[in-house]
């Protein structure tokens, strides 16, 4: 029994078996394999939304002017044609200007750009400015102003006893009874009372005033009622482009009538009001006099008789109730007067 125990023993050693129940796993029996973890899907992104932005509206400066979602275009008017370059006759001086006004010593320019009055002598311009102011006479009066009817009207008196009604062209002022309409009369009697002056003028209105340009020594009366805020562009008589830079100036610095939160009334609005009203006012008159006409009971018509004729007078007569004997009577009694009809 020993010896076979011995035998099976060594059998096993010899043929380089174990015992299964205690045998460890080898490198190659250990699988490298990993388990995929279960594919999980990506939540939805987040969205995040940004906060509407409202932008505030754009100004693009161009030569056209329309209105499109939120960008506001605005019209830049192109430069005035009456703008040219005056040079000196040396050539060392040049400027871009507007020709005002000018007599027999010198020009009043009116600078572009920066904007202001420039008085030059007439023998420091070249020869083309002196050809071109030549080629640009008008009608001009010079007096002293010594009345004003309003904000653009004043009276001007010459030298030789004759007096003219001038008409500031280009503007308007706002009219007896509006607002502002006192104000704007004291700002031009502040610059123009009892002063000598140019108007610069091609015609007369319909009220045979002159319609002109009014000149003081330093000042474009014109021009500056409208830059002080007292005047509109008077853009139906006048597309003078200056003035309508001064008015647009006038607006953005709030001066004068356009310090007013309100909006101010134009003058030829308020006119046309004004004819409203008294159109209104004519027909409410004749539709007055339509309906007394049709509810007018004639007078009830009376009579006197006279008593020792006996002869009856209405009272459209003068012998109704003028007789020394008579009395009130009824249409049918007494004889009727051949005059009266009784």
């Amino acid at each position: 029994m020993l010896i076979f125990v011995v035998v099976v023993f060594l059998l096993s050693v010899l043929t380089g078996k174990k015992d299964p129940s205690n045998s460890q796993p080898t490198q190659q029996q250990v699988s490298t394999h990993q388990p995929v973890p279960e594919q999980v899907a990506d939540p939805s992104p987040k969205v995040v939304e940004k906060p509407t932005i409202k932008l505030p509206p754009v100004t693009i400066k161009t030569t056209t002017s329309t209105t499109t979602n939120n960008v506001v275009i605005e019209t830049v008017p192109e430069p005035d044609p009456s703008y040219r370059t005056w040079s000196s006759r040396n050539g060392k001086f040049t400027t871009l200007a507007r020709l005002l006004d000018f007599n027999d010593e010198s020009a009043l320019l009116l600078k572009h750009e920066p904007q202001k009055l420039l008085t030059i002598p007439l023998s420091y311009l070249s020869e083309a400015d002196a050809n071109y102011l030549k080629a640009n006479t008008q009608e001009v009066v010079e007096g002293k102003v010594i009345g004003f009817a309003d904000g653009d009207t004043v009276t001007l008196y010459q030298e030789d006893r004759t007096i003219h009604k001038i008409r500031l062209q280009g503007i308007d002022t706002p009219e007896k009874g509006q607002d502002y309409a006192t104000q704007a009369s004291k700002a031009l009697k502040k610059m123009l009372l009892r002063q000598n002056v140019r108007v610069r003028w091609v015609k007369k209105d319909n009220y045979g005033r002159i319609l002109g340009n009014i000149f003081t020594e330093d000042a474009w009366v014109n021009l500056a009622m409208i830059r002080d805020g007292w005047a509109w562009h008077y853009t139906e008589y006048s597309d003078d482009l200056d003035l309508v830079q001064a008015e647009r100036d006038a607006r953005e610095a709030k001066r004068g009538l356009w310090a007013d939160p309100n909006k101010p009334v134009s003058p030829w609005d308020h006119r046309a009001r004004q004819k409203h009203l008294q159109a209104q006012r004519r027909i409410e008159a004749t539709r007055r006099e339509t309906t007394n006409s049709t509810t007018y009971r004639a007078p009830v018509m009376r009579y006197w008789l006279n008593t020792s004729t006996n002869a009856r007078h209405n009272s459209t007569r003068k012998h109704f109730n003028n007789t020394k004997e008579g009395r009130m009577s009824t249409g049918s009694e007494g004889k009727a007067c051949g005059i009266c009809g009784g």
